[in-house]
């Protein structure tokens, strides 16, 4: 079995101002389009729409945030058995102020494209970017993000 560098997840104060904000506004969408109907039956479906999107959006996300991501020597992974990737498959760590990554978090550049996939307020993977943060606690993501630059430095030293 591989030993577990550094375990991070979701902040509960995070989850749980974010998860609330989504049923308040999946509530008011629903609320919206069944007390005071537009006079289109168009823009009804779509507050509709958009209400189940952010109460189902909410789902997710409580979900989520229940899992852990863990860092091996080997790869990255969450709670739910998801790869999130290979340390052999990544090239570099991208967590500067301008970095297109999660807030609070970092993003990965992987060497090849990976299925794209999503546990929100967590991580994502899209195309040769995972971005790990969003609901993580910032010193947590942080120690994360350094360990996998030793490890990629590690790697870089033996060649």
């Amino acid at each position: 079995m591989t030993d577990v560098l550094v375990s991070i997840g979701a902040s509960r104060p995070r989850l749980v101002v974010g998860v609330g904000m989504q049923i308040a506004l999946g509530a008011i969408l629903v609320w919206v389009a069944a007390a005071h109907p537009p006079e289109t039956i168009g823009w009804q479906l779509f507050l509709l729409a958009a209400g189940g999107a952010a109460l189902w959006s909410a789902y997710a996300s409580w979900a989520a945030g229940r899992r852990r991501i863990t860092l091996t020597r080997e790869m990255l992974t969450d709670a739910s058995g998801a790869v999130l990737c290979r340390i052999e498959d990544i090239r570099e760590v991208s967590r500067g102020v301008f970095a297109f990554k999660p807030a609070r978090g970092f993003s990965l550049v992987l060497r090849r494209p990976q299925k794209g996939a999503w546990a929100p307020g967590l991580w994502w993977r899209i195309g040769r970017r995972v971005g790990v943060g969003g609901m993580t606690g910032a010193a947590e993501t942080r120690l994360m993000a350094e360990m996998i630059e030793a490890l990629l430095a590690e790697r870089a030293a033996r060649g």
